[in-house]
């Protein structure tokens, strides 16, 4: 007779998702390891990385610093975000349009995390800001170019509302999330 507690345990080894597994690796070491492999080995499907950008977004909600910083990073590497416009208007990408159309989040979901990142940037927590600010760059270029320009208009006008250490970590992200198109440059310096 099969104990239906069995069961559950089963289940819930095999639900022991990324999040789970960072949260309680042993050391730094282990937790390098598994997030080099979530980066650079895994191969998930479009849904599968839906539902991880969804519950880092709700950890950024309601997650302790340390869990924030852990679904920051998770975020910032998982593709599941929509293509934004101006690839297509940059590269003239033929078949852009069937690429657009797979199962993304939503990009005001997009939005709502890098809100939640402009927020971080000026916590007193400096592994919160650094995360956030690695996160921002890493989804730039997910952003339309107007959401471009008004995210870093904010986060220029975030260097002038602190004077201390915070202040690194805002001029750490500028330079991330500066802009190479010198056309797009003029006027926000």
């Amino acid at each position: 007779m099969v104990n239906d507690n069995s069961k559950d345990n089963i289940a819930e080894s095999e639900d022991k998702d990324i999040f789970y597994k960072l949260i309680n690796s042993k050391n730094n070491k282990e937790k390098t390891r598994v997030l080099e492999n979530f980066w650079l080995n895994e191969k998930r499907e479009p849904k599968e990385n839906i539902k991880i950008i969804r519950k880092g977004a709700e950890i950024l909600e309601k997650g302790t610093d340390k869990e924030k910083i852990i679904a920051l990073q998770v975020i910032s590497r998982t593709s599941g975000f929509s293509l934004s416009d101006q690839l297509e208007e940059i590269f003239k990408m033929s078949g852009a349009k069937k690429v657009k159309n797979k199962e993304t989040v939503s990009y005001d979901e997009l939005k709502d995390i890098i809100n939640k990142c402009l927020k971080f940037l000026t916590d007193q927590n400096g592994s919160l800001r650094f995360a956030a600010a690695n996160t921002l760059h890493y989804l730039k270029s997910d952003l339309s170019k107007v959401d471009y320009e008004k995210t870093y208009k904010k986060i220029l006008n975030l260097r002038k509302t602190v004077n201390d250490k915070r202040r690194k970590t805002i001029e750490y992200c500028i330079e991330k999330f500066r802009p190479r198109d010198i056309s797009f440059m003029g006027g926000y310096d």
